[in-house]
């Protein structure tokens, strides 16, 4: 696997920062955006492409109607999934529009920051574009490797961050406050709560049904359930469920 550099001046550049990664960069002419990759879909390996835009890019872009208007077709008719990296530091001034340093002060671009803010939100929304900002080179850099890692490290199914749910827990067990992204049962709620279960609760959950069979059920049922059924972690569960 590789991740493939637009050799043209605005990407090319950046080689030299992927050094400290150890990840091999292929310098190339890109038909649409600046750095491309292969990656564990859904259903199989897939395209993800990364367009790097400077701020002042960013905005040129947005008056001339190049991004929206010719490189976002492009890309997705090339590509299954699509990144835009903004790149530079720039505010909302007192005046309504986008600032950026100039010398040690700010100066206006002309543009009104609700207009920037709001086409970045379309092109998420509505074109399916995930937008990044980044400080600099190096920023810009890092955040492609990491979507690159991210992408390829694991497949498509065996990341889990996304599917965690939140359970009250006493504070002394370090656990955070989790997103909830589905509606949870009693039972794994519960389950929640015992040791060596974690992330095996909606498993044990859908084998016992209910939260009373789950109260009742022997050590001997917990050691049937896949990645619960170490000895230790069964017999914790069950020690912890006689004092229920």
């Amino acid at each position: 696997m590789v991740i493939r550099l637009d050799d043209r001046k605005g990407s090319g550049e950046l080689e030299r920062h992927f050094l400290p990664y150890g990840i091999k960069v292929v310098k190339t002419r890109l038909d649409f955006g600046d750095f491309d990759f292969l990656g564990n879909g859904p259903r199989g390996v897939c395209a993800i492409v990364v367009e790097r835009k400077t701020i002042s890019d960013l905005l040129d872009s947005m008056k001339s109607r190049r991004l929206s208007g010719h490189q976002l077709p492009g890309i997705g008719e090339g590509y299954d999934y699509a990144y835009l990296i903004v790149e530079g530091v720039w505010r909302l001034g007192v005046d309504g529009s986008v600032e950026v340093p100039s010398g040690k002060s700010w100066r206006s671009e002309g543009v009104h920051y609700r207009a920037v803010d709001n086409y970045l939100d379309s092109l998420m929304l509505r074109a399916g574009v995930n937008v990044w900002r980044t400080y600099g080179e190096l920023e810009t850099v890092a955040a492609v490797v990491d979507r690159y890692r991210g992408w390829n490290d694991k497949k498509w199914h065996d990341h889990h961050a996304h599917d965690q749910v939140y359970a009250p827990a006493t504070p002394t067990d370090g656990r955070r406050v989790l997103l909830r992204r589905r509606e949870v049962s009693l039972c794994e709620m519960w389950a929640m709560q015992l040791p060596g279960v974690d992330r095996k609760a909606r498993t044990a959950a859908e084998c016992f049904r209910s939260a009373q069979v789950m109260a009742n059920a022997e050590e001997s049922a917990w050691l049937e359930i896949e990645g619960i059924g170490k000895k230790i972690a069964a017999r914790s569960v069950w020690e912890i469920r006689k004092r229920l």
